[in-house]
């Protein structure tokens, strides 16, 4: 995260260096964003990313390759299905999960970093403890208890690795979430093969 704003030929130049596989862009101008990604049509091997999860849907939808849901570290499913709903097309799903993505949001993130809300809801869910590091600091009682109720309403779903709410089947990876080539090689390259048993 720069905090600056890289400019549209900058994005278009540093595309051409070889280790420069991608964009994530966090700050919340899709209009900026639209420009990069008309900068870069038809380079299938970089990727735009964009980091607030309610602009995760529009970016999939519109020709972006997906976001860096910080949310996903509580909800993963939630961020998933709404990433392969976008992917697919299919709006009246999209339409609803973006609803629960929107509101996600405003239950978990109070003030300015997203990871007072995250570690609040972890230690909630069990999984690790609420400390920070300073200067960030704990949440107030007040939005604990946002964040606590949001957490009560929707644990299930959340730990549930099955079917969402909608009866549809979780899904990882959707079926056009693929990474751009040039990293897909390097993975392959520093990966060890499956066996035909872990395949299965």
């Amino acid at each position: 995260n720069t905090h600056h704003m890289v400019e549209v030929d900058t994005v278009r130049r540093a595309a051409e260096i070889e280790n420069v596989v991608g964009l994530k862009d966090s700050g919340m101008d899709m209009g900026y964003f639209h420009q990069v990604r008309a900068c870069l049509s038809g380079r299938h091997d970089f990727s735009l990313l964009v980091g607030p999860e309610e602009l995760l849907a529009e970016c999939v939808l519109l020709g972006g390759s997906g976001g860096m849901a910080a949310g996903s570290n509580i909800h993963p499913r939630l961020f998933v299905d709404l990433y392969n709903a976008s992917a697919a097309g299919d709006l009246p799903r999209v339409v609803r999960l973006h609803e629960e993505a929107v509101a996600f949001g405003r239950a978990i993130y109070h003030g300015s970093n997203p990871l007072c809300g995250l570690k609040c809801g972890l230690e909630l869910l069990g999984i690790c403890s609420s400390v920070l590091t300073e200067p960030l600091t704990q949440y107030s009682a007040d939005q604990s208890a946002a964040v606590k109720e949001y957490i009560d309403q929707n644990k299930s779903v959340i730990l549930d690795n099955g079917v969402h709410g909608d009866g549809m089947p979780w899904s990882p990876i959707g079926s056009k979430g693929r990474l751009p080539q040039r990293v897909a090689e390097q993975n392959d390259a520093h990966s060890p093969s499956l066996t035909k048993a872990q395949q299965g």
